[in-house]
């Protein structure tokens, strides 16, 4: 039971992580036409932050479980 969840929550992040990373390359390119340096710049660092944050995330959810 447990390991059908850890696999199911396993599943889940990455079907987000894939969700956000297609969503950020569709933006990168939108802003690399508008060529606008400030909001280019913010959104790879939140990018950024968020694609290292979500190995935290897990290796907490997995400590609970």
């Amino acid at each position: 039971m447990i390991l059908n969840q850890l696999i199911l929550l396993i599943l889940l992040s990455f079907g987000l992580l894939i969700i956000s990373l297609i969503i950020m390359i569709k933006v990168f390119i939108e802003e690399w036409k508008k060529k606008s340096d400030e909001y280019f710049i913010i959104f790879i660092l939140i990018g950024i932050v968020l694609i290292f944050l979500l190995p935290v995330i897990l290796g907490m959810i997995q400590e609970i479980l």
